[in-house]
């Protein structure tokens, strides 16, 4: 006869078993699951503080540039604007090809104002090279390892 006290066992043998490798995969998946938080709120945190520093960049750029743009107009309201006289062709390899194309709106010469603008317009350029590097050296050099 089959012996169900037996049978019985081996059954609770092999649930407790189950329940045994149940736990243990959980406690891997919970451990595992640790990293993955802790990894997670450590990029979040550099990646917040990257945020602050991108957030300050750009507020010292924009001031700067603001600055730079007043000067500007403060510098054209004062100074009286004039044309900077071209030179006339004087029969060199290029004096046919000119025909006036590079005299700009004005064929009697260049614009002070323009002189300004593009002045101003590099003065921007250049801001925007110093507020990347600002950005570059604060997040990349000053980060501690």
């Amino acid at each position: 006869m089959i012996n169900i006290r037996a049978i019985g066992g081996v059954l609770v043998a092999l649930a407790a078993a189950g329940l045994a490798w149940y736990v243990m995969h959980l406690r891997a998946e919970n451990t595992r699951l640790e990293t993955e938080n802790l990894t997670l709120s450590t990029d979040l945190t550099a990646c917040q503080e990257d945020q602050q520093i991108a957030y300050e960049v750009s507020n010292e750029y924009q001031r700067s540039l603001a600055d730079v743009s007043a000067k500007l107009a403060t510098f054209k309201r004062l100074r009286s604007s004039c044309i900077v006289p071209r030179r006339n062709p004087t029969g060199g390899p290029h004096a046919a090809t000119d025909n006036g194309v590079n005299a700009g709106p004005d064929a009697r010469g260049l614009s002070t104002d323009w002189l300004y603008d593009f002045a101003g317009e590099c003065e921007g350029y250049r801001l925007q090279v110093i507020g990347l590097q600002s950005f570059v050296n604060k997040t990349v050099r000053d980060r501690p390892k």
